[in-house]
């Protein structure tokens, strides 16, 4: 389904530490993935989408990712560059891009493979007049990842870092893939390390801002290939015909 949001932020500027000795030498981003670079697979998901203005906000590794990646043409999309001067963590690289953003967008960490309808979270972002929608995941074992709680209509209710049982019984976690509004800009303050997660997300619900999750389907496909065995893993998947 094609997405009425085009453009989207997506973060790359990690050291990849989880990951070494692979990004000893090249930045994670570019880590080879069934010889394609990692963040092919999530241009080519937003270019399916009608997502065509991607900001790559890069840091580490970053003349690298724009030789190898160029301006986009290749997947028929418009690459924008972002570089840190200094280490801005993930809200803070997304403030950084203010400037190329006009309207809502989608932000997402630059490490997944993902196969969600970028479409209908845009529309049902869009439904809700959310400030944030978070894409989530329902998992079993939930004390890996950062629990979001909802109520009946969706609304974001709480945050839990890495808890064993939740009590809603819903175990829907955060998958690092959201969709903003723009007023979310002004939230985060320029040119300081900032982080979503930390942050970011907890101040806007103490706030009060309207925030949502909006759960993938749970044929949805999805890696968080931040470590070397979730990168092994991926291949795998990958070769299997996930």
């Amino acid at each position: 389904m094609e997405s009425p949001i085009t453009s989207a932020v997506v973060l790359i500027g990690g050291l990849g530490t989880r990951l070494r000795p692979l990004t000893y030498q090249r930045p994670k981003a570019l880590l080879p993935l069934l010889n394609r670079p990692l963040i092919a697979y999530e241009i080519e998901l937003f270019a399916r989408h009608g997502v065509t203005d991607l900001v790559m906000a890069v840091a580490y590794g970053a003349e690298a990712i724009r030789a190898e990646l160029g301006d986009g043409g290749r997947w028929g999309v418009r690459l924008h560059y972002v570089e840190e001067k200094e280490r801005l963590d993930t809200a803070g690289a997304i403030r950084n891009a203010a400037h190329l953003l006009d309207g809502p967008f989608f932000a997402c960490n630059g490490d997944l493979v993902y196969d969600v309808d970028l479409g209908a979270m845009a529309r049902a972002h869009l439904d809700t007049g959310a400030l944030v929608t978070f894409c989530l995941r329902a998992v079993e074992d939930i004390s890996a990842y950062g629990l979001i709680q909802c109520d009946e209509a969706g609304r974001v209710t709480a945050f839990k870092e890495k808890v064993a049982y939740d009590e809603t019984g819903r175990n829907t976690v955060n998958s690092g893939f959201y969709a903003m509004g723009p007023e979310v800009l002004e939230a985060i303050p320029e040119n300081v390390a900032y982080s979503n997660e930390r942050q970011l997300f907890p101040g806007l619900l103490e706030a009060g801002r309207p925030l949502y999750g909006w759960v993938a389907p749970p044929d949805v496909y999805w890696s968080d290939v931040g470590r070397i065995e979730t990168y092994l893993q991926t291949h795998a998947a990958l070769l299997g015909g996930a």
